[in-house]
């Protein structure tokens, strides 16, 4: 885990990586089923949508991601709190 971090998606089926420009969703690319990434923030914008840093995010859609969070005392740990 990397500070900062507040979870970890896996991904079930392609779902699109999109960038965020001046309001706007801007595709990026397909991910594919298998690869992981890290998850710094969730917000409820473009029907709620999974921030991967770097300015990425995936939409949030039942059964494309899993999504995991590691327990309160680990980010308690890696965020010095």
């Amino acid at each position: 885990m990397k500070k900062g971090q507040i979870g970890k998606i896996t991904v079930k089926k392609p779902i699109n990586l999109w960038k965020r420009e001046g309001g706007k969703l801007v595709f990026e690319r397909i991910l594919k089923p298998g690869e992981q990434y890290r998850v710094y923030r969730y917000d409820d914008k473009f029907g709620g949508q999974y921030g991967l840093g770097g300015g990425y995010y995936i939409t949030n859609m039942k059964g494309y991601v899993d999504y995991k969070t590691p327990s309160k005392a680990k980010l308690k740990e890696l965020n010095g709190k």
